[in-house]
């Protein structure tokens, strides 16, 4: 089927079930826009801001590996994202990621300021991609 999407990957969230209305009625506006959306920067730029309204976080990034590397497919943030989308990282640099790659799972940090080993790989890979003058100070 030519639709546009031949080798691409797809990436499954389970949900676990909602206590609230709310909170199930967005998970499934996210599925209606995930099955209407055929582009897929669009699709996971939907994503991200649908998630938003699940976790309200500070930024969110998909990646893709390519290779020994990771690039930035979708991003909301702080940062322009014209230039979080030019971002490479390697997985050497990006030990977060690395480590959500090994476990087969999300991995989250409550407080990516914060004094734990996941917030300070987090802290350096973010501090590798951003220019000194662009960097948050944790």
């Amino acid at each position: 089927m030519a639709d546009g999407t031949e080798g691409t990957e797809a990436v499954v969230v389970a949900v676990p079930m909602m206590g609230s209305h709310g909170e199930l009625s967005t998970v499934l506006d996210i599925s209606h826009n995930v099955a209407s959306h055929l582009d897929l920067s669009l699709l996971l730029g939907v994503i991200l801001d649908q998630l938003k309204s699940v976790v309200d976080y500070d930024g969110a990034s998909i990646l893709t590996l390519d290779g020994d590397s990771l690039k930035v497919l979708a991003y909301r943030g702080p940062i322009p994202e014209d230039k979080a989308l030019e971002l490479r990282f390697t997985l050497d640099e990006a030990k977060v990621n690395l480590e959500a790659i090994k476990r087969g799972e999300p991995v989250i940090i409550p407080d990516v300021r914060g004094d734990t080993p996941l917030a300070h790989a987090f802290q350096q890979t973010a501090g590798a991609a951003t220019p000194a003058s662009e960097r948050i100070v944790c």
